[in-house]
Formats: C-alpha cells, sequence, structure tokens
C-alpha cells in the first residue's frame, strides 16, 4: 500500500513538474519573441538614427561651407570699406582744396 501511494504521488508531481516546464516553455517562447521584436523595433530606430545623423554631418558640412564663403566675403567687404573711405577722405580734401 505504501509503495502504491509512493508511486501515485510521484506520478502526481511528474504530471506538475511537466505542467510546470510547459509553461514554462510557453513562457520562455513567448520572452523570446517579444525580445526578438524589441531588438528589431531597436535596430529600426538606430538605423533611424544613423541617417539622420548622416543627414546632419552632411549639413553641417554645407554650413562650414557656406561660413568660409562668409568670411571670404567679409574680408572682401573689408577691404570694399576701406577703400570707399579712402575714396570719401580723397574727396573731402578735394573738396576742401576747391571750396572757399
Amino acid at each position: 500500500m505504501y509503495l502504491e501511494d509512493r508511486i501515485e504521488q510521484v506520478e502526481k508531481q511528474n504530471k506538475m513538474t511537466a505542467h510546470a516546464v510547459a509553461d514554462l516553455t510557453v513562457d520562455v517562447r513567448a520572452i523570446r519573441r517579444d525580445v526578438t521584436e524589441g531588438f528589431k523595433q531597436v535596430n529600426a530606430r538606430l538605423d533611424n538614427l544613423e541617417a539622420d545623423v548622416s543627414v546632419l554631418k552632411q549639413d553641417v558640412s554645407v554650413l562650414k561651407q557656406d561660413v568660409s564663403i562668409l568670411k571670404q566675403d567679409v574680408s572682401i567687404l573689408k577691404q570694399d570699406v576701406g577703400t570707399i573711405k579712402q575714396t570719401l577722405q580723397l574727396v573731402l580734401a578735394y573738396l576742401h582744396e576747391k571750396l572757399p
């Protein structure tokens, strides 16, 4: 009788263990699916970020070129302003000389 009870008890425990293992297997598969989907989403976002960074780098490069051109233009304008000042001084000197 003891052995039969013990066998029955072990069989119940085996069934419970089998159910627990099956539940855990389902849970692990669900977790793996979720992790895989999460990684796919993260990778997609990283790809988008990399594309955005690439565009920003190009924009910065264009801006650097524009700043360089603007610096050259400012330098030319400074020279032109200096020339205009000299011309005005000559005109004023001429006018002072010619006008009483």
